[in-house]
């Protein structure tokens, strides 16, 4: 009847659904591209499934052959009893709702991986525009930047040929100024040379007039006519051969001693013969007196000796080893106490100083 016809078809109904279940289950895998590993692990969990639901229940197994023993019988035989078709119903309907739950779990999670991947693709594509925008960005920049850097490389190749230019104008300039003042310092070194020139016969001119003063005044006083006209020496004064000498009792320095005699009209003394030192010698008294002369010093270097009056030292009365210029300080010279002469420094204070003056006639 019809009861028989709804048990005959009521298991493999349920396997159908079961079967299309499953098959939809494994299209959303397919399509979604699940990985191997998942698949694999599925298909282990449900053959463990199934091995365990049926070790555990032997009398599973038992119905399952049953049924299908059953329901080849009722093809060939016709229609059982009710009972024994409801307890292979039941078994049957057991066995589809835990296929029916495997089969949603697997559609839940294959729809929550779904989401994720979607979530990831949408994430991803996201972070891909923003980094293409930024590359094109980037892009853009580089192009100004380069655009910018070959302009500056023009403007410094420019500025390179200015200043090229300029170096040369300089280094000429520089040239020209070079040979200007090595023409200058040649005119200087021959002006200065004349006017030493100038200065030397100057000095030589006045020597050479006291010298004939001198010779005059000595035929004068070879006569013996006692001229009244020429002055006397003063008091403390010295006469000899138409000049008067002071011989100090203080002691100073050169610059100093120098000063008192131009104060009194007169300047240091100049020797200029073995008459004159003879007669400074015998009146030294055991002392040292300064004279006037000193060194001539250009680049730290002595190069010679000239008296006050400018004019260079030709009478000369140094001492053994002397001049020695010791320490590169002694400029000036002074007579010892033996009458020879010595350089020593000019801030010296310890010796006196003689003073010369011509008489006036």
């Amino acid at each position: 009847g019809k009861g028989g016809e709804q048990l005959r078809a009521g298991p493999s109904s349920g396997c159908r659904r079961d079967t299309r279940g499953a098959r939809t289950s494994w299209t959303w895998i397919q399509i979604l591209t699940l990985p191997l590993r998942a698949r694999v692990t599925l298909s282990k969990l449900l053959n463990l499934s199934e091995s365990q639901f049926l070790g555990r229940n032997p009398s599973a197994q038992g119905s399952i052959l049953r049924a299908q023993r059953s329901r080849v019988v009722l093809v060939q035989e016709g229609p059982r009893s009710p009972s024994v078709f409801s307890r292979e119903l039941g078994t049957w309907g057991r066995w589809g709702q835990r296929l029916l739950f495997l089969g949603l779990v697997l559609a839940v999670a294959t729809v929550l991986w779904a989401l994720i991947l979607n979530i990831l693709v949408s994430k991803a594509s996201t972070e891909r525009r923003a980094l293409l925008g930024h590359q094109d960005l980037l892009r853009t920049n580089a192009s100004e930047q380069s655009a910018a850097l070959g302009a500056l490389n023009r403007e410094v190749r420019a500025c390179n040929t200015c200043c090229l230019g300029t170096q040369k104008l300089l280094q000429r300039a520089r040239t020209e100024l070079g040979e200007a003042q090595a023409k200058l310092i040649q005119q200087e070194s021959a002006l200065k040379e004349l006017s030493d020139r100038v200065t030397q016969s100057l000095a030589e001119a006045s020597r050479d007039r006291e010298g004939i003063r001198t010779e005059l005044f000595r035929a004068l006083e070879a006569v013996r006519q006692g001229n009244s006209s020429c002055e006397e020496c003063p008091e403390s004064w010295l006469p000899f051969q138409g000049s008067c000498y002071l011989f100090s009792v203080q002691r100073a320095t050169w610059e100093a001693s120098q000063q008192n005699c131009a104060g009194a009209g007169a300047h240091l003394v100049i020797v200029g013969d073995l008459e004159e030192q003879g007669f400074l010698s015998r009146n030294t008294r055991g002392r040292g007196f300064w004279l006037g002369l000193r060194a001539v010093r250009r680049a730290g270097k002595i190069q010679g000796y000239q008296w006050i009056d400018g004019v260079p030292l030709s009478f000369s009365q140094w001492n053994t080893g002397e001049p020695n210029d010791s320490m590169g300080r002694e400029d000036c010279a002074m007579m010892l106490r033996t009458g020879m002469w010595n350089d020593a420094p000019c801030e010296n204070e310890k010796d006196n100083w003689i003073c010369e003056k011509r008489r006036s006639c």
